[in-house]
């Protein structure tokens, strides 16, 4: 079982990286794919304390309207849900 989450812009990492895993794998329905929307490479880091924020720190920025606090702390919830589901502990 795999969960396999990416950023809708991504230039570092493009689309065809999640291709090439998917059809790589002889069972998909054992790949849970999700792309995370708006979000940009960096996105899945921590969110950095304000004083380290700046567009020319790449791993600081996101793409407009991208709200990477509230995704850090939904995200954790989404990978227990996912856990929770596929390893049958409800």
């Amino acid at each position: 079982m795999t969960l396999m989450l990416t950023a809708e812009h991504d230039p570092i990492t493009p689309a065809w990286n999640a291709e090439t895993v998917l059809n790589s794998i002889p069972d998909e329905s054992l790949v849970t794919f999700k792309q995370i929307a708006n979000a940009g490479h960096f996105s899945f880091l921590s969110p950095f304390p304000e004083s380290m924020r700046n567009p020319k720190f790449l791993p600081s920025t996101d793409p407009e309207g991208f709200e990477r606090e509230k995704f850090h702390v939904q995200l954790p919830k989404e990978i227990l849900a996912y856990l929770n589901e596929k390893l049958n502990l409800n």
